[in-house]
């Protein structure tokens, strides 16, 4: 069997990954979940996209990558990040294209985990690439041992790439 390390203790915590349709290179959340990196799959140098970028996840086309946003706002993006108007301490659902420039707005989604307990993850296009679907689940902050306490509410959206339209699961 053929086996590749793509990514490197350097990376931090490697997690969230996706081919590219065309399977030539790969987008993982690596820096303890706090960037975008994409990759060649027999690995080598990985380039970050974006710091603050989670649950990356590429389009069917090829050309974007769907993720969320956090609220930690980083110094070496701030001219990035200045530009899409977002108030402090929000997350979003994001796209961008492949080499990180062109992000885009699609949902304000509730505060992080440690204001309102919500996480946000497990990213996918829809297969024509107009829609966005993803989980939100509410984690119960009274419980012990937060944040890895018991979930509270689980939600799947949906939200429109050009239109922004959103939705809950099931309608």
């Amino acid at each position: 069997s053929k086996q590749a390390e793509i990514t490197e203790p350097s990376h931090g915590y490697s997690a969230a990954h996706s081919w590219s349709s065309d399977g030539k290179k790969i987008v993982f959340e690596g820096d303890y979940g706090h960037s975008a990196y994409v990759v060649s799959p027999q690995g080598g140098d990985a380039r970050r996209l974006l710091r603050g970028a989670h649950q990356p996840c590429w389009s069917p086309d090829g050309q974007r990558i769907a993720f969320v946003l956090g609220s930690a706002r980083h110094v070496d993006e701030a001219p990035r990040l200045a530009e899409l108007d977002m108030p402090y301490n929000t997350q979003w659902i994001c796209v961008m294209n492949i080499d990180g420039s062109e992000i885009r707005l699609l949902m304000q989604l509730a505060k992080s985990i440690y204001v309102h307990g919500n996480r946000y993850g497990n990213l996918s296009w829809s297969p024509d690439g107009k829609l966005v679907l993803f989980e939100e689940f509410t984690m119960d902050r009274t419980a012990r041992g937060f944040p890895g306490s018991p979930i509270k509410a689980h939600r799947i959206w949906i939200v429109g790439v050009r239109d922004s339209v959103f939705y809950v699961l099931p309608k």
